[in-house]
């Protein structure tokens, strides 16, 4: 694919220009900083990371998760989103394909219909604003690879072991602030690249998961 993430740098790319994750966009609105060099937060974005890469490997056929928060995702994902009538798209990459690109932890998807559902797991305090912010961004990136859906969003929050529903920040308020703090990506004052065939490669996964009938 033209857009991809390389985990061991946190950096996503398109077509060979790097682009920049929305952690910092969020960050400097908010005026939230998580700063990895200091311990206590470098342990919990390490552990985050094991919990996030147990839930990815099980949803991709790799490896039954063992943690016990990994596997209360996954056992309240399984629940209420039954794999008979579900597919599970984990690090769903969505992007502009300009400035910024994300991955979602868990696209849901309603297989036959329009019905999707992001999912955010969240193994640290839950900051509900945060997450509109965050949910809102995936929602317009995902609205911009695979056109539109119906879609509800969410955060597992494994620190309190409970699910909440994320009423997100609409799609206008989302694009404005990603243009009100541009400058963060390394991109910023390049020109557009993108095709509608880059798109395509995004919505074909989607509709790989999406046809599939069991």
């Amino acid at each position: 694919m033209s857009l991809r993430f390389y985990e061991d740098e946190h950096k996503y790319f398109f077509k060979n220009r790097e682009l920049s994750g929305i952690t910092s966009v969020i960050g400097r609105e908010l005026g939230i900083s998580y700063p990895s060099h200091v311990p206590h937060i470098q342990k919990a974005m390490l552990r985050g990371s094991a919990i996030h890469k147990e839930v990815e490997d099980e949803l991709n056929g790799l490896e039954r998760a063992t943690d016990f928060e990994a596997r209360w995702v996954l056992d309240r994902l399984y629940t209420r989103y039954p794999q008979e009538k579900f597919s599970y798209l984990p690090e769903f990459l969505v992007s502009d394909f300009r400035l910024f690109a994300s991955s979602i932890d868990i696209l849901v998807v309603e297989r036959g219909s329009d019905n999707v559902v992001l999912i955010d797991i969240k193994t640290g305090v839950f900051k509900q604003t945060y997450c509109e912010w965050q949910l809102g961004i995936y929602d317009l990136f995902l609205r911009n690879c695979i056109g539109e859906v119906n879609a509800t969003h969410r955060v597992y929050n494994t620190k309190v072991l409970q699910d909440f529903p994320v009423l997100i920040k609409d799609n206008k308020r989302c694009q404005d602030l990603l243009d009100k703090h541009s400058d963060l990506s390394p991109s910023f004052g390049l020109e557009d690249i993108a095709t509608d065939l880059d798109k395509r490669e995004v919505y074909n996964k989607y509709l790989d998961v999406r046809s599939n009938v069991l």
